[in-house]
């Protein structure tokens, strides 16, 4: 699905020379002259990003970015304000009305194409959240008013660092908000330490000494229990290469040292903000959800409506979408020889495979016995028959304990694919995929077909 941005200037030269830098990543591109033109168009057009000028006629970028931070249905799209304007007053006023960063002309487009590509990222997770809930237009109900109204007293943050100057003048600041404050010095205990505590933020300094920064990232944001909460990297000004593998594997936000510690205060604020509203949209809509208590996937019923929006959606979004369904072979056999605990266990362990293996985007669901569905988006189907098929060798690779821990368990399991069409219903889609499963099953199972 091609990304809608809206570039928003009151200079069309500016507008131009924007889209000429993002046109080889084929976005669709949609204009407005001023900050009441850009609200406008991001009620009418939902852009999936929106880059902002500062000084405008009718209504300026700030007041325009305030505006729509406050508005629910949109407050969760990124914004980056871009000015001649190089304050830090400037800098930390505009992170306080909700953008989601600042940059100063003459522009780096090579940082800027990057930071764009993170907070789609980003954004498309809010999305998924939205349409699992199927709420669509409905965000007015959001609790709090949008994104600025919401309340962060009591957050707590998490500093990973070694520099004891630093440390104490961003958590000084930060208490000031209201925020607790957890300082790790021991990078070795870094991950332990995020998941001691329920963390709304975790700020890591690159620089911290004995471990490469870069791959702590990645394994906090892998980490199935870490991967919803913001990370803020602090970054040397003059090291871009840290800065732009930061932002490649999905730093939430980043902050260029030496600058004012109060622009990092604004940054910190605004993603525990961001957090706090997808989590209470989370609770607000996703509180009926309906989950498979044993495998903490969904099921069957939630499926349902999960596809019927799928499907709703399918004209606007145009997203490729698979289904798969998958079957444990073999699976009434291992129930008979070591029992149904012994089954239960076997599944829970076989759905925590599946967790761990897909995105955030994706979506799960038992649909009962031993039958799980998992649909892939923005997949073509060669692409999703290889996605499964490590999906199957990890099971197959797995060794499962029985019940009284004595016995080792194998399982293998048999995977069907097909294309989900915009005219679909679930059963159509369903009994696609399921032909498929029947032919793994005939040929010998422990296989995917698509």
């Amino acid at each position: 699905m091609t990304a809608k941005i809206l570039i928003v200037d009151d200079l069309k030269f500016n507008i131009d020379l924007l889209e000429e830098h993002l046109q080889n990543d084929l976005y669709e591109i949609h204009r407005a002259y001023n900050g009441q033109e850009a609200l406008s168009k991001t009620l009418s057009i939902k852009p999936d990003l929106i880059l902002m000028d500062f000084m405008m006629p009718i209504m300026d970028g700030f007041s325009a970015t305030k505006t729509i931070k406050k508005t629910p249905e949109i407050s969760h799209i990124p914004i980056i304000i871009i000015t001649a304007l190089t304050s830090v007053d400037d800098r930390v006023n505009s992170l306080f009305c909700g953008a989601d960063d600042y940059m100063n002309k003459p522009i780096n487009y090579l940082l800027l194409k990057k930071r764009v590509k993170s907070l789609l990222r980003l954004k498309a997770l809010a999305d998924e959240i939205i349409l699992r809930a199927g709420i669509n237009n409905e965000l007015s109900a959001v609790p709090n008013g949008g994104l600025l109204g919401v309340d962060i007293n009591g957050s707590k943050v998490l500093i990973i660092d070694d520099d004891a100057d630093l440390i104490n003048s961003i958590s000084s600041k930060l208490k000031r908000k209201n925020l607790i404050i957890d300082v790790c010095k021991d990078s070795k205990k870094a991950i332990s330490h995020c998941l001691s505590d329920n963390y709304s933020l975790i700020i890591l300094n690159t620089e911290i000494t004995d471990v490469n920064a870069i791959d702590l990232c990645v394994k906090i944001r892998n980490n199935t229990k870490l991967k919803s909460i913001p990370i803020l990297v602090l970054v040397d000004e003059y090291d871009e290469d840290t800065l732009m593998k930061s932002l490649e594997i999905g730093i939430n936000d980043y902050f260029l040292i030496p600058r004012e510690t109060s622009e990092l205060v604004a940054k910190a604020v605004l993603q525990i903000k961001k957090y706090h509203f997808i989590e209470n949209l989370r609770a607000h809509y996703l509180k009926n959800a309906t989950i498979d208590e044993l495998t903490q996937t969904y099921n069957r019923n939630y499926l349902e409506a999960y596809f019927k929006n799928l499907i709703f959606n399918f004209e606007k979004e145009q997203r490729d979408s698979i289904i798969s369904i998958i079957d444990i072979d073999d699976f009434k056999r291992l129930n008979d020889i070591y029992g149904h605990t012994t089954g239960d266990k076997a599944l829970k362990s076989i759905a925590n495979i599946f967790l761990m293996n897909i995105r955030s985007s994706d979506f799960i669901a038992r649909i009962g016995g031993e039958e799980f569905i998992i649909i892939l988006h923005d997949i073509t189907k060669d692409e999703a028959k290889l996605v499964l098929d490590k999906l199957r060798q990890k099971v197959f690779d797995a060794e499962f304990l029985d019940y009284s821990e004595s016995n080792k368990i194998k399982c293998t399991i048999s995977v069907g694919i097909d294309e989900i069409r915009k005219d679909d219903t679930l059963a159509n889609a369903i009994d696609r995929a399921d032909k498929k499963l029947y032919k793994a099953k005939g040929s010998g199972k422990n296989m995917t077909i698509a």
